[in-house]
């Protein structure tokens, strides 16, 4: 390690007369130090080092590595990162994209192309995305989405063409369209978001919509958001939920829209409460969780009118204090090699078992009404049954039976578990039209925390998540078994996705 560290630290200081960015180095100096057979890390600093100089030259080794280093994603996803947040000229998309569109990518490596898409600063580079970029078949989503998280696009004009234009088609990139134009807070923005939502009749980009006039115009948005807390899609009343979540933080209509999400968690069954609940808790401070008296007696303290009627009765399933009040919900089970081998003492220990009681007491806890499915994983994904079950006593039974019998005899692949839990009860995909079938809503991942395996390590997992979740809002709440567990991965992930973590030592 120290001899890689010096070597890279000289080869800096040969190239810094000609640096153009604090800790590049030059294009020449680069290709000179840049050898097959020097290690990963080393490489990857080189790649980093030559990125950090911000000399468009670059694009060009740069595009030759990323077709010989075909054996080592890791390396390619480097590149990529390179290419969009250091580089980001015209040249260096075009790259990224050939990679988006080549089927032969590690998934890996095309996450994080989706991911850094939203870092590209350069002005010629964004321009590119707007322009041919969104015209592109094949990377509209993925440029659309990208221009939506870019901090450094300010121009709503091609966005609202795509949210407004009578021919745009694909739902995908209006959702793209409405979510970007909630970042970019610009006055035209405003009018075509609420103009959109008369019209608008694809559910997911319904949500972002609702989302984006919550933020853009709280005091127009209010009589919507109102109105789609009724609506029989609960992805419209999510939306509804994240647009109140933005009408908190505005004083005239704090308190309408206080009294708004506890309406909702009152009247609402299902996952949505537990969101109405951390918007609340957010919001203002307070940690009362479903507690529907403590909150009608804070509006009441507040002077705000109560809400009408008695609470709907919703039971919720709690485990370890994690307040589960979904009712379409899906166990992961880590049964991998990990669960029963510990790595640094080469000793076996009981993970799995543990794992696989506290599994069994949380599928016990399951309310009557919870449709639930199980899935077990290693180097991949098997699931119980192939569709959500009733959770009635016979159902429990039979899963807990199935548990007992997953052991683990490979490493983990989180992205193997997490999507053959995420696709779980969906049809496969026959149309371009929106998904009407939601699946679950909630996954509960029980795990030691440990990516040790697969291509999708801890960050790329995260950002697999974020990409899975553009059209479904998925929770995913986190169960890490032992002190050994790694609570940090763990921790990250639910916090990603709005769920929380829970220990069990």
């Amino acid at each position: 390690m120290l001899k890689r560290v010096l070597g890279i630290a000289a080869l800096l200081a040969v190239s810094s007369p000609a640096l153009s960015g604090e800790g590049g180095m030059t294009v020449d100096a680069f290709q000179a130090a840049y050898r097959r057979g020097l290690g990963q890390e080393a490489r990857k600093d080189l790649i980093m080092a030559v990125g950090r100089s911000g000399d468009p030259r670059a694009v060009e080794p740069l595009a030759r590595l990323l077709h010989e280093e075909r054996s080592y994603p890791h390396l390619q996803a480097w590149i990529v990162k390179t290419l969009c947040a250091d580089l980001g000229t015209r040249e260096a998309l075009k790259l990224v994209g050939d990679c988006l569109r080549d089927p032969r990518s590690p998934s890996g490596v095309t996450l994080v192309a989706e991911q850094f898409l939203g870092d590209v600063r350069n002005p010629e580079g964004l321009a590119w995305m707007a322009s041919a970029g969104l015209r592109e078949r094949g990377l509209r989503e993925s440029m659309a989405w990208g221009l939506a998280r870019a901090e450094s696009f300010k121009d709503p004009v091609p966005l609202l063409a795509h949210l407004a234009l009578p021919d745009e088609k694909d739902w995908r990139i209006r959702a793209a369209a409405a979510s970007g134009l909630a970042r970019i807070a610009d006055a035209r923005s405003s009018a075509a978001v609420l103009a959109a939502l008369k019209t608008e009749t694809a559910v997911p980009v319904r949500r972002y919509l609702l989302a984006a006039a919550g933020r853009l115009d709280p005091a127009g948005a209010l009589p919507l958001l109102r109105a789609a807390l009724s609506d029989p899609d609960p992805r419209v009343r999510l939306g509804a939920i994240e647009g109140l979540a933005h009408c908190l933080r505005q004083g005239a209509q704090r308190g309408q829209a206080l009294g708004l999400l506890v309406e909702t968690l009152a009247r609402d069954r299902g996952r949505l409460r537990g969101d109405a609940a951390r918007v609340l808790e957010r919001g203002t401070g307070r940690k009362f969780g479903l507690d529907i008296p403590s909150w009608r007696a804070y509006l009441q303290e507040l002077g705000i009118p109560p809400t009408m009627g008695e609470a709907a009765a919703t039971p919720v399933a709690e485990y370890f204090g994690l307040q589960m009040p979904s009712r379409r919900i899906v166990f992961v089970l880590e049964a991998s090699l990990a669960m029963t081998w510990d790595r640094q003492t080469l000793q076996p220990v009981d993970r799995l078992a543990r794992a696989k009681r506290e599994l069994a007491k949380m599928i016990d806890a399951l309310p009557a009404g919870t449709q639930f499915g199980v899935v077990a994983f290693g180097i991949t994904g098997v699931r119980w049954r192939d569709a959500l079950s009733a959770a009635t006593p016979e159902h429990k039974q039979a899963a807990k039976v199935w548990v007992e019998q997953q052991g683990g005899t490979s490493w983990p692949d989180f992205g193997a578990g997490l999507g053959t839990a995420w696709s779980l009860g969906l049809p496969a995909r026959t149309s371009d039209a929106p998904p009407e079938d939601l699946g679950a809503d909630t996954l509960v991942l029980v795990s030691n925390g440990e990516p040790l395996k697969g291509d999708l390590l801890a960050n790329d997992l995260h950002r697999w998540v974020m990409v899975q979740s553009r059209y479904r809002s998925v929770v995913v709440h986190t169960v890490g078994i032992g002190s050994g567990s790694d609570k940090g991965f763990l921790t990250n992930l639910a916090l990603q996705t709005g769920g929380s973590f829970r220990n069990v030592d």
